[in-house]
């Protein structure tokens, strides 16, 4: 198989900070959520009639990062993927935002459905996985309608609509959210694919219709192109849920595994803010040296 600069084969992981955290992994039927919502697992009663149990949750709060959640997450107990812990169908690639902020703009990362695939969950925003959440609200049919009070919601009540992607008009305190069984996942370069073959419409003419983005995405779900401004140059990032390693991956266990990419030092912002800023006429040549 055709190969860019790098292959990688890892769970999503990140930092901890385990004050942020609270975590239900068990079978207590009494805690409340949306049957909307459940894709865990199910069993069978003394009747022989199907009784859902509520999936693996974590309860966060707003000031946690991505990066924490994801680690904390992975060191719990429990999980039965082909990864440790628990995870989400996908997230945000930033992972310093907070979930709190992620929440508000109805932050996501890259994932469709794919045929075969046997992650059993629905996609869509982080915040399709909210199944409970505190937040400071009025209550303008209460005695003191000016006066602000902290709420929990459930998931399904009718007013929780309005806080899923509130767009910082509502302050959340915390938010308890649906993850799954965690999963390794194959990440392939490509960076010898232009970009009109990435982005042309793949047709039965098309004689490479196989290097279309939209290719790529029916077969493994998740892409990632980057597009360097003003060239024909083009990275695209495929990441296909894989149960073992392949021979020719490298395993890794941290994110930001492209550190010319993801890091760049104040001395290396300055001069390129100072060079854009004096000679803006350099820019298109600039780009091609990125790549």
């Amino acid at each position: 198989m055709r190969m860019g600069q790098a292959e990688q084969l890892h769970g999503q992981t990140a930092r901890l900070d385990a004050r942020f955290f609270s975590s239900y992994f068990g079978d207590d039927s009494s805690h409340k959520s949306s049957p909307r919502r459940h894709h865990g697992t199910s069993s069978f009663n003394d009747n022989d009639s199907k009784v859902r149990q509520p999936p693996p949750m974590a309860k966060v709060q707003s000031g946690a990062t991505i990066d924490a959640l994801m680690n904390f997450l992975e060191q719990q107990s429990g999980g039965k993927g082909t990864a440790p812990g628990y995870s989400f169908p996908h997230i945000p690639a930033t992972g310093n935002l907070t979930i709190g902020g992620v929440l508000a703009i109805n932050g996501h990362g890259t994932a469709i459905p794919v045929l075969g695939e046997d992650i059993c969950t629905s996609y869509g925003s982080l915040s399709n996985r909210i199944l409970a959440f505190t937040a400071v609200v009025t209550d303008p049919d209460g005695a003191t309608p000016d006066r602000y009070a902290i709420r929990e919601f459930n998931r399904g009540e009718g007013d929780d609509r309005a806080f899923l992607a509130h767009l910082g008009r509502a302050f959340l305190l915390d938010a308890t959210l649906e993850v799954i069984d965690n999963y390794n996942m194959r990440c392939q370069s490509f960076v010898d694919i232009s970009p009109n073959v990435l982005f042309q419409a793949p047709t039965p003419e098309s004689s490479n219709g196989h290097e279309s983005l939209m290719t790529f995405l029916q077969t493994t779900g998740r892409a990632e192109v980057l597009w360097y401004p003003l060239s024909d140059k083009a990275w695209l990032k495929v990441w296909t849920v894989t149960k073992s390693k392949p021979h020719t991956s490298t395993a890794v266990k941290l994110p930001y595994n492209y550190p010319f990419s993801h890091n760049m030092s104040k001395f290396q912002g300055l001069f390129l803010k100072t060079v854009i800023h004096l000679w803006p006429s350099l820019t298109p040549r600039f780009s091609p040296h990125v790549y």
